[in-house]
């Protein structure tokens, strides 16, 4: 009607208004279901970060707790055979002397029932009258000048000699049922007022039970401190009982037979058959003296029940691994007999210390689920940022194109609401069709992105958490090895300057050398190499290394001590295929000497100095210690001079390649020793490490490079 002012809208118009509130929501609803999506999968990824790095810490300590315990119940087998051999050593050593004394009773009594006399040398060949002690107890029935004293002088050779050969005992002597002692100990330590052998438990343990024994720890007249002592009788009708006893420090028992590294919080203890504790650290008697009865450790008065049960497993001669807390410090405990004396050896070592790797991966996989969070949270507002850009050309677009291309331009928000909901679902591999170039086409191409970076990320994190703990775990049981089983220093030997170098190829080196005293005015130097690579080749470079220093330690001379090494490494290689080619020298640098034995170990280069200097390769016959359980081993000697220099390496040295695949070879090395020969220890080294270097170039390092440098002064 002409009245009628109503305002007229185009049908174009109100489908373009139909079209904008319809694609005005459309988008808000999109981006809202979209920006919920990802939240929810940024939660989801968030919460199985979580889960796995829970269970790869979970998974970690229970690996870790399992080898940690047949690392510590094979620790505790080998401390107990090697604890078991070195004690009978002891033994046998007593009963050599036993022998000897049976002889010069009967030697002694038919002398003197023949011609009245007998003549026995009354003081030892190599320390001299200082290192023997004659004492008579109060009340003792012979003296200086009887037939009895003159033949207990006759031992004094035999136990002077097991004195020298036996670094472990710090006196060995023999009392008598007529109250004289006889002694081979330091000079300047003498027998207290008062002292009767006859009424020691060495003494009366020994005459009773007819038979090696062994006492627990006491207090030493002798200002030793603790000492067990090892004691046989031997009878005779004339004299009656002698009684042979050896003291062994407990600090000898602590750092020769019990010395061993187990972390930071590990340490060894022996018991015996008793209960009572033989030997562990910080073991002291105080300010006892020696009249004073010594109150022995016993672990069946430990109020801990644990601790009680772990200590009758231990008596009862059993082997086994146990969970016990000290102090409200949780430990593993591993024990194993000794089976010759049914004593028993534990090794405690601190459960914090085992799986300190994993609290060290707990914090790692955590700062990675931050950083993944964060990552999450960014592509959410950057996705938000493009959902606005996109809505406001979806508008006038849609004012641009009209009615006819509506359903066209809300078909891709449809595409768009479908992936967001599989992506919502959990299923990362929907990908979005990308039909278009245009804004649309754009967010197709930036939600496919997205989805692809979030399953990318997720499985990045998988693979770099187990990565990490692997290696973390396999690092940290390397580093311990490596550091605990090299010397700390090289020692400072009068007219020789000596440096040693070790270079691994990789984190787990096999090489390893030692530096050991063997004697007056000698010492024992050893270089050896390792078949095979990583955790096991160090594993076996410690038993290795243990096994040659105890052995060599004992002072034999170069060709026994190693075929000893050789006996008791083979029994190991048997279960593990693996073998160590080693050489080893005595250097005695008083008489300027250099024996040595080489088993299937690289020739030692000796440069001679003076006015025509030669080099020549000290090599030996022998094989590998571990491939054979008796072999033949040459044992040569040189003589030294002054301005000799000696190199003792590995094959790392001879045989680091260049980038041709040249090796480096041993008239190389002989030509730069000549040459080189007159630098100082220190100096060679340097040079020959520079020499190496510029020779391989670019070339991988393939072989672990050990050397020792010897130079006569």
């Amino acid at each position: 009607m002409p009245g009628d002012h109503q305002i007229q809208y185009s049908v174009r118009f109100k489908i373009l208004l139909v079209l904008l509130a319809v694609s005005m929501v459309s988008l808000a609803v999109t981006g809202y279901l979209a920006f919920a999506a990802i939240r929810d999968m940024g939660n989801f990824a968030e919460s199985s970060s979580n889960a796995l790095g829970d269970q790869a810490l979970n998974d970690s300590t229970i690996a870790l707790e399992a080898a940690a315990r047949q690392y510590l119940l094979q620790m505790a087998t080998d401390q107990a055979e090697i604890t078991d051999y070195l004690l009978n050593d002891v033994e046998n050593e007593l009963l050599s002397v036993r022998a000897r004394a049976d002889h010069i009773q009967q030697m002694s009594a038919e002398n003197a029932a023949e011609s009245g006399s007998i003549a026995f040398p009354a003081v030892p060949i190599g320390y001299g009258a200082d290192w023997f002690r004659s004492f008579f107890a109060p009340g003792a029935t012979a003296g200086a000048g009887s037939r009895e004293y003159a033949a207990l002088l006759a031992l004094d050779g035999t136990l002077e000699t097991i004195y020298e050969v036996d670094p472990d005992l710090s006196a060995i002597y023999v009392g008598t049922d007529s109250g004289m002692f006889r002694s081979c100990h330091p000079a300047g330590v003498a027998q207290p007022t008062g002292y009767d052998p006859r009424t020691r438990e060495w003494y009366t343990a020994a005459r009773a039970s007819g038979n090696v024994t062994w006492t627990g720890p006491y207090v030493d007249a002798t200002n030793e401190g603790l000492v067990v002592t090892c004691s046989v009788a031997v009878y005779n009708p004339k004299y009656g009982y002698w009684v042979i006893g050896a003291d062994v420090p407990v600090d000898t028992i602590n750092r020769n037979i019990l010395n061993w590294t187990f972390g930071q919080g590990g340490y060894a203890v022996l018991l015996d058959d008793q209960g009572n504790i033989v030997s562990m650290p910080d073991l002291s008697a105080g300010n006892l003296s020696w009249q004073q009865e010594y109150r022995k450790e016993n672990v069946f008065r430990d109020p801990d029940p644990q601790i009680r049960a772990i200590g009758r497993n231990m008596t009862a001669g059993r082997t086994g691994v146990e969970m016990a807390s000290f102090n409200g410090t949780p430990k593993f405990i591993a024990y194993a007999p000794v089976p010759s004396l049914n004593w028993s050896v534990g090794i405690a070592m601190p459960v914090r210390e085992i799986v300190a790797p994993v609290e060290e991966t707990r914090s790692k996989i955590s700062n990675a689920t931050t950083a993944t969070k964060e990552g999450i949270g960014l592509q959410t507002t950057r996705l938000l940022e493009i959902f606005i850009v996109l809505m406001a050309g979806m508008i006038v677009a849609v004012i641009v194109l009209s009615i006819s291309f509506a359903k066209y331009l809300t078909r891709p928000l449809d595409t768009l609401t479908q992936g967001t909901t599989a992506i919502g679902n959990g299923d990362l591999d929907y990908r979005v069709p990308v039909l278009t170039r245009d804004e649309f086409g754009h967010l197709a191409d930036s939600f496919n992105r997205m989805a692809a970076d979030l399953k990318r990320n997720i499985e990045d994190l998988k693979r770099t958490t187990a990565e990490k703990e692997r290696y973390t775990r396999e690092i940290e049981i390397a580093k311990e090895i490596q550091e605990s089983f090299l010397p700390e220093e090289v020692p400072k030997i009068p007219g020789i300057d000596m440096v040693a170098f070790a270079l691994p190829a990789q984190d787990v080196g096999g090489d390893f050398y030692d530096f050991i005293p063997v004697g007056q005015d000698r010492w024992g130097l050893v270089i050896a190499d390792v078949s095979g690579k990583g955790i096991p080749a160090a594993l076996f470079m410690a038993l290795s290394r243990t096994i040659t220093h105890i052995c060599v330690s004992s002072g034999a001379d170069p060709r026994s001590a190693i075929l000893r090494a050789n006996r008791l490494i083979y029994t190991e290689s048997l279960r593990s295929c693996m073998f160590v080619t080693l050489f080893y020298a005595v250097l005695d640098y008083r008489n300027l000497t250099f024996s040595f034995v080489d088993a299937g170990h690289t020739p030692v280069v000796h440069v001679r100095g003076g006015d025509t200097p030669e080099v020549a390769f000290l090599r030996g016959k022998g094989l590998a210690l571990g491939v054979e359980g008796e072999m033949e081993l040459e044992e040569k000697s040189v003589s030294l001079r002054s301005g000799d220099l000696i190199l003792m390496y590995t094959d790392g040295v001879t045989e680091a390649e260049d980038p041709g695949r040249e090796i480096f070879g041993e008239e190389r090395l002989q030509a730069f020793s000549l040459a080189h020969r007159d630098l100082t220890a220190q100096e060679f080294a340097a040079a020959l490490l520079r020499e190496i270097r510029a020779f391989a170039g670019p070339a991988q390092q393939a072989d672990d490079i050990t050397f020792l440098v010897i130079r006569v002064k």
